[in-house]
C-alpha cells in the first residue's frame, strides 16, 4: 500500500475508472450502526459546485458518473459502494471531479476492522486510502479528477477532513482547501473580479479569466490582430448549452440578429503595421440561450497558411475606458504548421449566475477557409472530441531539454533509487509536540523538505524561519502563508486571526541551488468564502544568497499574481533564511 502514498498525482490513461470504498465493522455492539456513504460532487472550470451524485442522486447528465447500489454483507464482512466514471462523457466546462467518503454520525474510524477507498483502473487500484488510520471525521476530501487544457485527466491524492459534519450545500470550503492542495491559485480569479484598470493580464493557454462587472456592464471590444498582411478574417460563433449552433457573424454579415454583437472591421486605433478587426460585446443584450461564444480566423487566401502568418493576438478592452483587460498572444510555434489556415482564438462562457469567463484556446484547424466550416469542429469540442484541432505544447522544447540534461547525469543505479526515494518524499508533515496553541482551529505543524542531490556541488542546506507580516492599515484580516519551492507547495502556516503584526514560528529546512525560486504566497482566511489573495514575494536564490553562511533577514512589499506592486494592500513580509552546515543533516 505504501506505493500509493507517495504519489500525489498521476496522468491517467484511460476513460473508464470505479471508486470503491469498502469498509467492515467489527462484532462490538458499539459499531454494529456504523455505515460509510460515497459521495462525489462535480465542479466547472471556476470550481463551482454544479453538481453530485450519491445513493440519492445516482447519476449525472453533467459528467457520467453512475452510483451503484450498496453491497451489503454481514456487520463482520466487507461492505461496499461504488462509482463508475467515463471521463469521455463530459460537458464542456466541466473540469473537477471530487471524491469524498463521509458518515452521518462522527467515526472513531480506528476502531472498525477496515476502512480504505480504491481508485481503480481496468480492476487494478491506482490510488488506495487507508481510512483506517483517521481518528475520525465527518467528511474527508480523499481525491480529485482534474481534466486538463489538451482533455486528459490528472488524478490528485488530497487530505481534507472535516469532523463537525456537512451537507452539500456547504461543502465549498472542504473543495477549496483540496483545490488549493491539487496547485489552484484563487488569486487571479479575485484580482480579476476586482480589476480596475490599472494592468493587463497576460493569459496562457489554460488560463480561464472571470469578466469583471465593471466590463460586463459596458460594451466590450473583443479586439484580434496580425503582423502579416493577408486575406484572414475574423468572426465570432454562438452555441447554446446542448452545442446547438446560434449565430455565426463574420466579415460579410456584420451585425447581430439578437443585436449582440457587432463586427466592425479594421480598428481604427490599431498601432504599427499590423491589422486588427474588433468585435463588439454587450453582454447585457446577449440572449440567454447562448451558453459559449468562439473567436475564430481563418486565411482564405488561397495557397497561405499559419507558416505565413505572424504576431497573431487577440485583447479584449473595455470600450468605455480604453483599458485593456486581457491580452493573448499565439504561440510564434503556430508557423510550423504549414497545412493549418485557420484558428480558434478563445472562448467566452456563461457560468453560474449570469458570470462569463475568458479562456484563451490557440486551437490550429486544417483545410478551413470559411468560419462556418469551424462551427461543426466547435460542436465536436463542445461533446469532447479534440481530434481535428492541433494544440500547441507550449512546454515542448523545455521539457526535451531538462530530459537531455537528466540523462546527461547518470549516476549509479543504487544511488539513483536512493535520490529517487529521498525525493519522492521530499515533503515530511512533523506535528508540534509542544502543542502551545491548542485555542487555534489546527495545531501548530512543522514541515521539514530534504532535496537531497549530493551530485551538485553547489547546494546548500537552509533553514526558513521567523516569518512575519506588516500590515498597514488593515484591519479584519486573518492571514497565512503559502512557501512553495519551484512552484512546489513545501509549507502553509496556520491562520492568525486579528493579529496587526501577525508572527509564525514555524520552520522549513531546504535544500537550495543557484537559480531556485521561492515563493511567498499570503491570504487571508475566510470561513463562508474562497480565502483573499494578499500578494506573493518571489525570490531567486542567487549564489550571494549561498555563500552567506550565517542568519539573515529579508524584506519585500507583496506583489500580485503578475508581480507587479499589489496596490491594494500594503504588506510586507519578512523572513529569516540560515545556512546549515551539511554534516549536521539528519537523513
Amino acid at each position: 500500500m505504501e506505493q500509493y502514498q507517495n504519489k500525489n498525482s498521476q496522468a491517467l490513461k484511460l476513460n473508464s475508472y470505479e471508486v470503491r470504498l469498502q469498509w467492515s465493522c467489527n462484532d462490538s455492539q458499539d459499531y454494529l450502526h456504523v455505515d460509510l456513504h460515497l459521495w462525489s460532487l462535480i465542479l466547472d472550470d471556476l470550481s463551482q459546485i454544479v453538481g453530485w451524485v450519491d445513493q440519492r442522486q445516482k447519476s449525472s447528465t453533467l459528467l457520467d458518473v453512475k452510483f451503484s447500489e450498496n453491497q451489503r454483507e454481514t456487520i463482520e464482512e466487507k461492505q461496499n459502494q461504488m462509482l463508475k466514471i467515463n471521463l469521455s462523457d463530459c460537458q464542456y466546462g466541466i473540469k473537477y471531479l471530487a471524491i469524498m467518503p463521509y458518515s452521518t454520525q462522527p467515526l472513531s474510524l480506528y476502531k472498525l476492522k477496515t476502512a480504505f477507498l480504491e481508485v481503480l483502473e481496468n480492476n487494478k487500484p491506482i490510488l488506495k486510502i487507508n481510512l483506517w488510520e483517521e481518528e475520525q471525521f465527518f467528511c474527508y476530501l480523499s481525491c480529485i479528477f482534474s481534466k486538463q487544457y489538451d482533455g486528459t485527466w490528472i488524478l490528485y491524492q488530497t487530505k481534507v477532513l472535516d469532523i463537525f459534519g456537512k451537507i452539500f450545500l456547504e461543502c465549498e470550503q472542504i473543495v477549496k482547501q483540496g483545490l488549493l492542495q491539487c496547485g489552484f491559485d484563487y488569486g487571479l480569479f479575485q484580482e480579476a473580479q476586482k480589476w480596475s484598470g490599472k494592468k493587463t493580464f497576460n493569459l496562457k493557454n489554460d488560463d480561464f479569466l472571470v469578466i469583471p462587472n465593471t466590463i460586463l456592464n459596458s460594451e466590450v471590444i473583443f479586439d484580434l490582430g496580425w503582423d502579416t498582411r493577408c486575406e484572414k478574417d475574423s468572426s465570432i460563433i454562438a452555441f447554446d448549452q446542448e452545442g446547438n449552433m446560434i449565430e455565426n457573424i463574420y466579415s460579410t454579415k456584420v451585425n447581430s440578429e439578437i443585436q449582440s454583437n457587432v463586427l466592425h472591421g479594421d480598428n481604427q486605433t490599431a498601432i504599427g503595421d499590423s491589422e486588427d478587426e474588433v468585435i463588439t460585446i454587450n453582454f447585457k443584450q446577449v440572449d440567454q440561450r447562448v451558453d459559449t461564444i468562439w473567436f475564430v480566423i481563418t486565411i482564405y487566401s488561397k495557397g497561405m497558411n499559419f507558416s505565413d502568418v505572424s504576431g497573431t493576438y487577440f485583447r479584449l478592452v473595455d470600450k468605455k475606458t480604453n483599458k485593456e483587460f486581457c491580452r493573448y498572444n499565439l504561440s510564434e510555434k503556430s508557423s510550423n504548421y504549414s497545412t493549418h489556415n485557420g484558428c480558434i482564438m478563445a472562448c467566452i462562457k456563461r457560468y453560474q449566475k449570469n458570470v462569463w469567463a475568458i479562456q484563451p484556446k490557440g486551437f490550429l484547424t486544417q483545410g478551413q477557409r470559411f468560419s462556418s466550416e469551424v462551427a461543426p469542429i466547435i460542436k465536436n469540442i463542445l461533446s469532447g472530441n479534440l481530434s481535428e484541432i492541433v494544440i500547441i505544447n507550449e512546454g515542448e522544447n523545455q521539457l526535451k531539454t531538462e530530459n537531455q540534461q537528466v540523462e546527461k547525469q547518470m549516476i549509479p543505479q543504487q544511488q539513483l533509487q536512493q535520490s529517487l526515494k529521498a525525493y519522492e518524499n521530499n515533503i515530511t508533515i512533523i506535528e508540534d509536540s509542544e502543542m502551545e496553541q491548542q485555542q487555534e482551529e489546527k495545531s501548530q505543524i512543522q514541515y521539514q523538505l530534504l532535496l537531497q542531490n549530493e551530485y551538485e556541488s553547489n547546494n546548500k542546506i537552509f533553514l526558513v524561519s521567523q516569518m512575519s507580516l506588516l500590515l498597514q492599515n488593515q484591519k479584519n484580516m486573518n492571514p497565512y502563508i503559502t512557501v512553495s519551492l519551484n512552484q512546489k507547495q513545501v509549507l502553509k502556516t496556520i491562520v492568525k486571526k486579528n493579529e496587526l503584526n501577525p508572527n509564525w514560528s514555524e520552520k522549513i529546512q531546504l535544500t537550495l541551488k543557484e537559480g531556485d525560486i521561492l515563493n511567498f504566497k499570503v491570504h487571508s482566511n475566510k470561513k463562508f468564502y474562497f480565502d483573499t489573495f494578499l500578494g506573493q514575494s518571489k525570490i531567486i536564490i542567487t549564489k550571494d544568497i549561498l555563500d552567506k553562511n550565517n542568519e539573515q533577514n529579508y524584506e519585500y512589499q507583496l506583489m500580485d499574481s503578475q508581480n507587479n506592486l499589489n496596490s491594494n494592500y500594503q504588506i510586507q513580509i519578512k523572513f529569516k533564511l540560515q545556512s546549515i552546515q551539511q554534516q549536521s543533516q539528519q537523513c
